[in-house]
């Protein structure tokens, strides 16, 4: 199975080009910082155990901040330093350009954070990774992961919770591995 990006370039007839993406400064941000978006846009990608991935990371990333972006419905999540939920999209791109990670549901930010190339973990809930996941980074990685799909395949629904199969400790070590902390 194609990637998205790959079934709409066919589609359209285009190439798949990086992005130009346009940002606006945002006030008040902390020297270093990881990025972290939190959706609820579609039951799917509600992951529950977003305050756990924070408070396993916390002890480790020092004085990196943990700074959440996204809509101004999404939930703010326990443990996190900064919020900077419902900003204008250009200034959501200006805050994930300066991070030094990413952390999220698959959804724009993470896309983003790949055009900027920042190091990124991406959790795919309702389709495999290799359909969705980020395509841009060169230099920096992006761990992509999602539930076990080798008995029950992948729903393509918006209504699917398969996406709190994902253990916390997982997704924290992951983030870790991207910050290269041991």
């Amino acid at each position: 199975m194609s990637h998205i990006a790959e079934v709409y370039a066919k589609d359209l007839g285009v190439k798949i080009g990086k992005p130009r993406i346009t940002e606006h400064f945002y006030p008040g941000l902390p020297e270093k910082y990881i990025t972290f978006q939190a959706s609820n846009k579609m039951p799917a990608a509600n992951y529950l155990y977003w305050d756990i991935v924070i408070s396993l990371i916390k002890p480790f990333v020092g004085n990196t901040k943990i700074l959440q972006v996204g809509g101004p419905d999404d939930i703010q999540i326990k443990g996190i330093d900064f919020s900077s939920l419902g900003c204008s999209y250009k200034q959501m791109n200006y805050i994930i350009k300066n991070a030094e990670a990413h952390m999220g549901c698959d959804s724009l930010p993470g896309h983003i954070a790949s055009a900027y190339d920042i190091p990124s973990v991406i959790l795919h809930f309702n389709l495999y990774k290799e359909n969705s996941k980020p395509i841009w980074h060169k230099e920096n990685s992006c761990i992509s992961i999602e539930p076990d799909f080798s008995k029950i395949k992948p729903s393509y629904s918006d209504k699917c919770n398969r996406i709190n199969e994902i253990k916390p400790e997982q997704v924290a070590q992951a983030i870790l591995d991207q910050l290269d902390i041991k």
